[in-house]
């Protein structure tokens, strides 16, 4: 077995699978001051000009094995057929597309451009634009998608919401109303969408943004052309006769749409779940309700980041003991059977990143957890606190110093600080900045191993 890994930087992937006979040799004779070593001592991180080019590597390429495996196999004519399909993904399923599907895929069809056309008339009547304007929603997406999409079932055209929001905003530039030159309002709102249009596709290409949210409506890829060329149809025969279409049918087809959009039940799970989210939708719902829809959205954008804020801020910190009849170490309130070791006491950060957000809440919090510890143990003195960096995936300048600042006060008491299972990039700065030599050594694989090293260290002070 080896011991490297995909992280693992090539000198040390080779030096540790030079044979794998050795490695049952390793496993055997390492003891907790090898392990600990290994710790303090790792090879040197990426740097941050590689972790982009892999990042943007990954981005672009998500599996280059796979593709490099795929261009090898084949040249010539197939070579290009395969970049082909997998850019236009319709040459490859269209192979194995029957006349029997084509003819179920005609009738759903014309279902959906019946229901389709009056839709986005109402939606292009709900944006402050002419008729034609919704058809031709009704008309590209799906024949676009139907070329280059790769689901099968999928739900495309306007949606009431974004109907509502562009002459809610364009409206402060050119009033949908002006009879002066009602071109302009009419040039913004495609502007707008141009530019929305260039954002999403420039995601999809980075595949950096799931940013289209899929959902089964039994609708296939020919259904969308059917679909499309059926609005078409309609476009160039019926536009005079669809343009007088009376606003209280155009009304009743949204409206027919709104029961679906409240779900009681939904909101209710969300509540139970998380309190956060449900003031969130609540807000938005609000918002939309009393105000308008730009307000409800911005209480809801406001909301969610103040939770991420708050979270982030306010990571806190967690007691940790052993359960029972196990070597696992877990947060005493939420197994209340833990039990905490006489003379150390463990405590684990909460957040992936301890930064100048956040660093001196958490040393603060530690504090406060030592102090009323001490408080509540007065016949047994504290000696050790061995913090649990398990989560944390990354520390700066800021949490470093607070980290140093809390061995400081904890050293000037008598108590000596260790910490244990450290992440790649943060044992790398913790070494730079010579932190890891104050702890002179007290650092550890598991909060197991660090715990017993303490107990050891106190039996040979006794």
């Amino acid at each position: 077995m080896s011991v490297a890994n995909a992280d693992t930087p090539p000198a040390l992937s080779e030096a540790s699978t030079v044979g794998d006979t050795h490695a049952p040799d390793v496993e055997k004779s390492s003891s907790p001051t090898d392990r600990a070593r290994w710790v303090a001592n790792p090879p040197e991180p990426p740097g941050l000009w590689r972790e982009l080019v892999d990042s943007l590597r990954d981005t672009v390429f998500p599996d280059p094995t796979k593709l490099l495996i795929s261009i090898k196999k084949k040249t010539g004519t197939p070579l290009v057929a395969s970049v082909f399909q997998a850019f236009f993904p319709i040459l490859s399923w269209g192979r194995n597309y029957s006349a029997i599907k084509f003819k179920n895929d005609v009738l759903a069809g014309l279902t959906l451009a019946s229901l389709c056309i009056p839709q986005s008339i109402g939606y292009a009547t709900l944006a402050k634009l002419e008729p034609q304007y919704g058809l031709y929603t009704s008309i590209v997406p799906p024949l676009v998608y139907a070329v280059l999409g790769s689901s099968r079932e999928i739900a495309i055209g306007p949606v009431a919401i974004v109907s509502l929001l562009l002459p809610a905003m364009i409206q402060n530039l050119q009033h949908p109303a002006a009879t002066a030159d009602p071109v302009s309002y009419t040039t913004l709102v495609l502007t707008a969408t141009f530019f929305a249009g260039i954002f999403q596709a420039s995601f999809g290409l980075l595949r950096s943004l799931s940013y289209t949210s899929f959902s089964s409506k039994n609708s296939f890829f020919p259904l969308l052309i059917v679909m499309a060329i059926t609005v078409m149809v309609s476009l160039e025969l019926f536009t005079k006769l669809l343009y007088f279409t009376p606003n209280a049918i155009l009304a009743s087809i949204i409206l027919s749409a709104l029961p679906g959009l409240v779900d009681l039940h939904e909101a209710y799970n969300i509540w139970k779940i998380d309190k956060l989210d449900f003031f969130a939708l609540l807000g938005a719902f609000v918002g939309v309700l009393f105000f308008s829809v730009e307000i409800g959205l911005l209480l809801s954008i406001v909301i969610s980041f103040a939770k991420i804020i708050v979270i982030s801020i306010k990571p806190g910190a967690e007691i940790l003991g052993k359960v029972p009849g196990t070597d696992n170490f877990c947060d005493v309130h939420q197994y209340p059977m833990a039990v905490n070791t006489p003379g150390v006491f463990i405590v684990r950060v909460k957040s992936g990143l301890l930064c100048f957000a956040n660093a001196n809440f958490v040393k603060h919090r530690i504090q406060r957890y030592i102090s009323s510890q001490e408080d509540a143990s007065t016949k047994r003195p504290i000696h050790f606190i061995v913090i649990d960096l398990s989560n944390l995936m990354n520390i700066d300048t800021s949490g470093i110093a607070s980290l140093e600042e809390l061995h400081k006060s904890l050293a000037a008491t008598g108590i000596e600080l260790a910490i244990a299972n450290p992440k790649w990039q943060v044992i790398h700065k913790l070494k730079v900045a010579n932190f890891v030599a104050k702890l002179k050594g007290r650092v550890f694989l598991s909060v197991g191993e660090a715990v017993d090293s303490c107990l050891s260290a106190k039996m040979g002070d006794i």
